[in-house]
């Protein structure tokens, strides 16, 4: 999908994946399906880089305009990516 970059890195001596997502659709958000096949994830946490004005950056003398923050919804076997976000979620398997 080219509105998607995905990267996963899997820990397995402490049971941990990473998955990394850029979603690069500045107005529109994309539903994506996770399949661990046969893992069973649990603990699952993460954090999501957005601003509404996609121009914003962080300078030395403004340093957090534009932060990480976790993400309040449950995350399970979908997720709703919004428009123009990096996120990250770490799951425990």
């Amino acid at each position: 999908m080219p509105a998607l970059d995905v990267l996963v890195s899997v820990d397995m001596s402490r049971r941990q994946a990473a998955l990394s997502v850029v979603q690069k659709l500045e107005t529109e958000p994309v539903t994506v399906r996770l399949d661990w096949r046969g893992l069973t994830p649990r603990n699952v946490r993460g954090r999501r880089l957005q601003c509404d004005d996609l121009l914003t950056e962080n300078t030395l003398t403004a340093p957090d305009r534009v932060v990480p923050v976790d993400i309040p919804e449950r995350i399970g076997t979908t997720v709703v990516l919004p428009p123009a976000t990096f996120s990250v979620y770490v799951f425990e398997f």
